[in-house]
C-alpha cells in the first residue's frame, strides 16, 4: 500500500481506506477475529462516528487523521465490542443465577415436603394424553448438535467411556460438551436414572414407558430418553410436550446402535444407580425400589433379573421365564452316553447363562463401573457383553435376583429381537396379583388371559398364532434331538457348527 495512505496492516488485521472520503468500507483480522472480537468486512461502527463529528462533504486527508486514525478505530472498537460482551455475559450470568436459584428453592420444598405415594394408574394413564406444565418446568431436550464441539478432544484423564463414545460418535461428540448437559446430582440419598434407549418408529411405545416411569415409588429419580430418528421420521412428539424437569430427552438423527446409546445415556445420568428401563415392557411402581434395596443389601455392582413374568399381546398368555429350570435341552432328553451327556451339560451351562445375564431390560447397576466398562457398539447382544465383562471384573457382586412378586413384565409383541422360554404357564388369577397390575394398562391385559399352555415351550418373535407356535417349538425340539444324535456319534460341540456335513451324515 502507497506511503502516506490511510491504509494499512498491523500483526492484528489489514485495512483499506477510501483516499476521498477517509472511510474504511473493509477490515481484515489477522486470525479471523481480532482481540476486540471483531469479524472481517466493512466496519460500520467508524462511518457513522465520521459523518456525525465532520459532516457528509469530503473530507480531506489531514482532517481525517485527525478524527479516524488506526489507533483511534482500534481502541473505539475494542471498548464497544468489550462493553457488549461484558452486557452479554452480564445477561447470561443472571440468568444463571435466577436458574439455580429456583431450583434450589425447588429441592428446598421437595425436602420439606411429605414423601409423595406413587403415582395412581389413572392418573398416570391421563398424563401420557395431557402431561401438564408442571409448574412451568419442561423437559430437558438435546439434539445432536448439543453433543458437538468445534475441537474434540481426549486425554489421558479420559475414562472408557468417555473414548468409546467418542469413537463411536466418529469424534463427534465432546465429553466436556456432554458433561455440561447433565442435571446437578443430588448432595445427599440415592437418585436412580433410568435409561431408555428408543427410536422414532417406536414412539407408540413412549406414553407406556412414561406410566411406567411414574408410578415408581421411589423418590428421586429421573428418566433419560435417547432416541433416534431417520429421514422423515419426526422426534417424539410425547416427550417434547412433556412438562416434566426430571427427564432428559436427547433426539439424535441418523442411525446409532444399542450399546451407543446405552453408553451416553450413563454419562449423561446423574443419578448414582443407573435402572434400565426398554420402552416396551412393563414395570411395577415397586420396581425400581425392590431392584435398589437387594443392590445396596448385598453390597452388588450390577444386579439384572433370572426369571421374571412374561406375557405375548399377540396370544394374550402368560407364562414364567426360569432359564435355570427349564431350556431347550431339556424338552427332547433321552438315553445319551456319559460323554455325549458331558457335552450336554456345556452346551446348557452356557446357554442358561446367556439367558440369566443376557436380557438387558432388567439391569440395574451403579454407575461409577459403567464409567470404566462401556457397552459394546452392537445392535444385538450389547446387554450380555456388558452384564459378563462386569461380573468379570467384580466377580460374585454381579448379582441375580428372581422376580417372584411380578414387578416387571417382559412383552412379547412380534418386534422383538429374542424369544422367551417359558417354564409354566400362569393363569388369569395369578397374574392379577402380581405388582405390575397395580397398573392400569396391565390389570386389562389380566382380563384377557386365554386358556393357559398345554405344555412348557417359548414365545416366539415370528410366531403370531397359536398354531405357528406349535409348529415354531417341534422345530426347536427337533433340532434339539439331532443335537443329542450327533453327540451321541461322538461328535464335539465344535462339529456341530458345520452344519452342511452333519445334515449329509444323517
Amino acid at each position: 500500500m502507497a506511503g502516506g495512505s490511510l491504509s494499512g496492516r498491523n500483526q492484528s488485521g489489514e485495512w483499506v481506506t477510501c483516499s476521498k472520503c477517509a472511510l474504511r468500507p473493509s477490515y481484515t483480522p489477522a486470525f479471523g477475529a481480532t482481540g476486540s472480537f471483531r469479524s472481517a468486512g466493512p466496519i460500520p461502527e467508524d462511518a457513522p462516528k465520521v459523518i456525525k463529528d465532520l459532516g457528509p462533504h469530503n473530507i480531506t486527508e489531514t482532517e481525517a487523521r485527525e478524527h479516524l486514525t488506526t489507533k483511534d478505530a482500534g481502541l473505539a472498537g475494542a471498548e464497544e465490542s468489550l462493553q457488549r460482551r461484558l452486557s452479554e455475559n452480564q445477561k447470561l450470568r443472571e440468568v444463571s443465577i435466577r436458574t439455580r436459584g429456583k431450583d434450589l428453592l425447588v429441592q428446598e420444598a421437595e425436602k420439606a415436603t411429605v414423601t409423595k405415594m406413587p403415582v395412581r394408574p389413572s392418573e398416570a394413564s391421563s398424563n401420557t394424553k395431557q402431561p401438564d406444565a408442571d409448574e412451568g418446568r419442561r423437559v430437558r431436550s438435546y439434539t445432536s448438535a448439543d453433543l458437538k464441539s468445534r475441537e474434540v478432544r481426549l486425554s489421558s484423564q479420559s475414562t472408557p467411556l468417555e473414548k468409546a463414545l467418542y469413537y463411536q460418535s466418529a469424534g463427534q461428540w465432546d465429553p466436556e460438551a456432554l458433561r455440561r448437559l447433565r442435571r446437578e446430582p443430588p448432595e445427599s440419598g440415592c437418585r436412580v436414572s433410568v435409561v431408555t434407549p428408543t427410536t422414532s418408529r417406536r414412539s407408540k411405545f413412549h406414553p407406556q414407558l412414561w406410566e411406567c416411569f411414574a408410578a415408581q415409588s421411589w423418590r428421586d429419580k429421573e428418566l433419560v430418553v435417547l432416541e433416534t430418528h431417520q429421514g422423515r421420521a419426526r422426534p417424539s412428539e410425547f416427550f417434547h410436550s412433556l412438562g416434566c424437569e426430571n427427564v432428559v430427552y436427547v433426539s439424535l438423527e441418523g442411525d446409532c446402535s444399542i450399546g451407543c446409546k446405552r453408553n451416553l445415556g450413563i454419562f449423561l445420568a446423574s443419578g448414582q444407580v443407573i435402572v434400565n428401563f426398554d420402552d416396551d415392557d412393563i414395570y411395577g411402581p415397586g420396581y425400581i425400589s425392590s431392584m435398589v434395596q437387594v443392590l445396596q443389601r448385598k453390597n452388588l455392582v450390577a444386579l439384572t433379573l433370572s426369571a421374571w413374568y412374561d406375557f405375548d399381546t399377540r396370544l394374550n398368555r402368560c407364562g414364567f421365564v426360569d432359564p435355570e429350570a427349564l431350556t431347550d435341552l431339556d424338552l427332547a432328553a433321552t438315553n445319551v452316553s456319559a460323554m455325549a451327556k458331558t457335552e450336554l451339560q456345556r452346551l446348557r451351562r452356557s446357554g442358561v447363562e446367556g439367558a440369566v445375564y443376557g436380557y438387558g431390560f432388567s439391569y440395574v447397576h451403579l454407575r461409577e463401573p459403567a464409567l470404566q466398562h462401556p457397552y459394546p457398539d452392537t445392535k444385538m447382544c450389547e446387554d450380555v457383553n456388558f452384564m459378563l465383562q462386569l461380573r468379570d471384573a467384580f466377580g460374585p457382586r454381579v448379582g441375580l435376583h428372581r422376580d417372584v412378586e411380578g414387578v416387571c413384565l417382559h412383552v412379547m409383541h412380534g418386534g422383538n429381537t429374542a424369544d422367551s422360554m417359558l417354564h409354566r404357564a400362569v393363569s388369569a388369577q395369578e397374574m392379577a396379583k402380581l405388582n405390575v397390575c397395580k397398573l392400569a394398562s396391565v390389570a386389562t391385559l389380566a382380563k384377557k388371559v386365554q386358556k393357559e399352555l398345554e405344555r412348557p415351550g417359548r414365545f416366539f418373535v415370528h410366531a403370531s398364532t397359536a398354531e405357528a407356535m406349535q409348529q415354531f417349538q417341534a422345530n426347536v425340539e427337533q433340532d434339539v434331538r439331532f443335537t443329542v444324535r450327533c453327540l451321541a456319534k461322538g461328535m464335539s460341540l465344535k462339529d456341530l457348527h458345520q452344519e452342511t456335513e452333519l445334515e449329509a451324515t444323517w
